[in-house]
């Protein structure tokens, strides 16, 4: 049989001043014992009513806090599972995002005026920037993306044929291998694989773009005629061309420049190609002192 201890009353060891006194008999089932502060012990019920009140429970409303164990839900704050609506009594909804520093200061979004009499969304691009310095641009649609604005010409590049003559066989159109690059912080001119300049990402717009191309015959002859063609996704997009008659010539050069609308992921090409009189090869010359050959561009601001 289990032990059993009987007593009407218990004390704390500490001094022993503080007497509790038990109940007579058992409670009811979930009641719990409560003092009614001189040391006697008896069966309470826990309340049936929340001390706290809420109003206004409208499904989607936040309830916020109005005063002393009181809630109250509100229509200009709301929650549907995938939008968040801060609301106002007349004045534009903003939000602000205070400091480290003991909240003394505050940095605010604010909803822009009615009298933009629109609304429309703002959509954040996935990925932080790629240089330091860019700046969040939108589409009209509002879509952002980081793009470098104001103050240079960016993004910009400048490459050249830095290593080696390029063989051009005769009649036979070649892209020009710009293999050395003098100038492309960016990183936007592949002068390794492809030989080609590619808009980043967010920096669409208009580019101011040039080149010289120079190259010779291989042997004692004379050009017949020689072209280039500047080409955007392998579209030709400007065309140079030019007819000779008469005269001896083995080397020649092909300069120009030209304005154009360019979209991200966009890339940009320069293609040759020379008749000589006695179907000899040609070169793309390059020196390793000074540009020869060369081709650059840059952003318009």
């Amino acid at each position: 049989m289990a032990s059993l201890v009987k007593t009407d009353k218990i004390s704390t060891t500490a001094g022993g001043a503080q007497e509790f006194t038990i109940p007579a008999a058992d409670g009811t089932a979930n009641q719990h014992l409560k003092t009614d502060g001189s040391g006697v012990l008896g069966w309470a019920s826990p309340p049936t009513a929340n001390p706290l009140t809420l109003t206004g429970s409208t499904n989607t409303w936040i309830p916020t806090i109005t005063g002393a164990d009181a809630l109250t839900g509100t229509a200009n704050f709301t929650y549907d599972g995938n939008t968040l609506d801060v609301k106002n009594s007349g004045t534009a909804s903003s939000i602000n995002l205070y400091c480290e520093t003991s909240n003394l200061h505050y940095t605010k979004i604010k909803s822009g005026p009615h009298a933009s009499a629109t609304s429309y969304t703002i959509t954040l691009p996935n990925a932080p920037p790629t240089v330091s310095g860019q700046a969040l641009t939108a589409t009209t649609a509002g879509v952002g993306s980081w793009a470098t604005v104001g103050g240079n010409n960016a993004p910009a590049f400048y490459v050249w044929r830095q290593t080696s003559h390029q063989s051009i066989p005769h009649d036979t159109l070649t892209k020009v291998a710009f293999n050395g690059e003098i100038y492309d912080p960016d990183n936007v001119f592949d002068s390794t694989t492809n030989y080609r300049f590619t808009v980043p990402a967010g920096e669409g717009g208009n580019y101011f773009l040039f080149w010289d191309v120079s190259f010779e015959a291989l042997s004692n002859t004379t050009f017949v005629a020689y072209s280039l063609y500047l080409r955007v996704n392998g579209t030709n997009k400007l065309y140079s061309h030019t007819n000779y008659t008469g005269s001896y010539i083995r080397r020649t050069g092909i300069p120009g420049s030209v304005m154009l609308a360019l979209s991200a992921a966009d890339y940009v090409e320069i293609w040759v190609a020379g008749n000589t009189s006695n179907s000899a090869a040609l070169d793309v010359n390059y020196s390793s002192g000074y540009v020869h050959t060369g081709f650059g561009g840059f952003k318009l601001l």
